[in-house]
């Protein structure tokens, strides 16, 4: 008779929460999770009640308790970290919605759009392309990395030292034959018309840095 009540319960309210979320125009994966996480505690309240009402739970459930407790602590280690990480962030400001920020251990760029409690979201910048652009894919990054990683934010607060400017080169190769000077020159004045307003704001010139490769010479070209 539980067994029956049980699966009559779990079709009325799974049928329910379908509704609700179909007219809130959740999507059909959205409803699956949802009535999969009300089977699970429906599954769970039963199985309790048959133990309860056939077997002696009194030694059974204190050890089944200290043993709950402890894998409770174990399975929130991580939520908890994340959280203290989101207030963190939140109150020191390392970084903040719209700051560009890295991840060197795992070669990941993104523009930030999110900070939640336990998800600080980017928009991926390149990875799709070979660009300093953000691609629209959604990253979402457990807080609690953000303890055992470092972030390199792109975004410097303005009119903090240094502006919010870094610097940058653009690489083109050139053959030994080649007049360097000449190179050299067009590169410059092309990194002066380019970034005049930013050599105004900084007073940094752009500059070459050469090296030798196999059939040439790589100039390097850095500007702020």
């Amino acid at each position: 008779v539980l067994l029956l009540v049980a699966f009559v319960v779990y079709r009325i309210l799974a049928q329910v929460i379908k509704s609700t979320i179909y007219r809130a125009k959740g999507t059909e994966g959205e409803a699956k999770m949802l009535v999969g996480l009300w089977k699970f505690g429906l599954t769970f309240i039963v199985l309790l009640i048959i133990l309860d009402r056939y077997f002696q739970l009194g030694q059974a459930g204190a050890l089944l308790g200290a043993f709950g407790g402890l894998f409770l602590g174990w399975s929130l280690q991580q939520p908890v970290s994340g959280f203290a990480a989101w207030l963190l962030v939140t109150l020191r400001r390392p970084f903040r919605v719209g700051d560009r920020i890295q991840l060197p251990s795992y070669g990941l760029v993104g523009d930030c759009i999110d900070v939640g409690p336990m998800y600080t979201v980017l928009d991926q910048v390149g990875g799709s392309v070979g660009s300093e652009e953000p691609v629209g894919r959604h990253v979402l990054i457990p807080n609690a990395m953000l303890f055992t990683q470092v972030v390199i934010n792109y975004t410097p607060e303005m009119g903090a030292e240094g502006s919010a400017h870094f610097l940058d080169e653009v690489i083109v190769r050139i053959t030994f034959d080649s007049d360097w000077n000449v190179a050299e020159q067009t590169l410059l004045e092309a990194a002066r018309e380019v970034t005049a307003p930013i050599i105004r704001e900084t007073g940094t010139e752009p500059y070459i840095r050469s090296d030798f490769y196999d059939y040439g010479v790589y100039m390097r070209l850095r500007y702020m």
